[in-house]
């Protein structure tokens, strides 16, 4: 006698050729619960449709007026500092003539250090966005291949549950539907046929 074990700890969903059946290598015999692995392969697939929904609302065009908008903010605040740095100068001239005292400069001076300071956060807010988009691109394309491997291998264990018959012969069955079964548990025997 020639034993079938099951590559799995599962169920017995349901024995697929009839008790002292004769079998032939390759024939399925049984089926194994797969109702995880169905489950996990359901999981997956809405995980991605999550991410490709992700990705159709990160549209091309919208990203492109966004960037254009962060682009025009920092070259108003470009136009703005180049203005103020005039105007320093400008009342500097005018103070050292009388014109104007040294609290008019100070006052043109501070509105400088906060323009450029915004200058500087519009750099910074238009680099940040387009690293932030591009790396949500290259993360959305890796969590579609990850998710590619694991609905491979889930449907993989799901190929798994069903148990075929490495040897000739006629069956004879260890166990029932709705059996537990360990992992290398004997599910049925094969006799050699006379």
């Amino acid at each position: 006698m020639l034993k079938i074990r099951s590559p799995a700890a599962s169920f017995v969903e349901k024995l697929l050729v009839d008790e002292g059946a004769i079998i032939s290598i390759g024939t399925p015999v049984l089926q194994m619960d797969s109702s995880d692995e169905r489950h996990e392969i359901e999981r997956i697939k809405k995980f991605r449709q999550l991410v490709v929904l992700g990705q159709e609302r990160m549209k091309e065009a919208d990203i492109a007026k966004k960037k254009r908008i962060l682009e025009l903010s920092t070259m108003v605040a470009k136009r703005y500092v180049e203005y103020l740095e005039h105007a320093l100068q400008a009342t500097k001239e005018r103070q050292s003539v009388g014109e104007v005292g040294a609290l008019d400069t100070d006052q043109v001076e501070a509105e400088l250090i906060e323009g450029r300071a915004k200058l500087e956060k519009a750099r910074i807010m238009t680099k940040l966005y387009i690293d932030t988009v591009s790396q949500n691109k290259k993360i959305a394309e890796m969590s579609l291949q990850h998710s590619d491997l694991e609905r491979a291998f889930a449907e993989s264990k799901v190929r798994e549950t069903k148990i075929v018959s490495p040897f000739d012969g006629i069956i004879r069955f260890k166990v029932g539907p709705g059996s537990y079964v360990k992992t290398g548990g004997v599910v049925a025997v094969v006799e050699r046929k006379s």
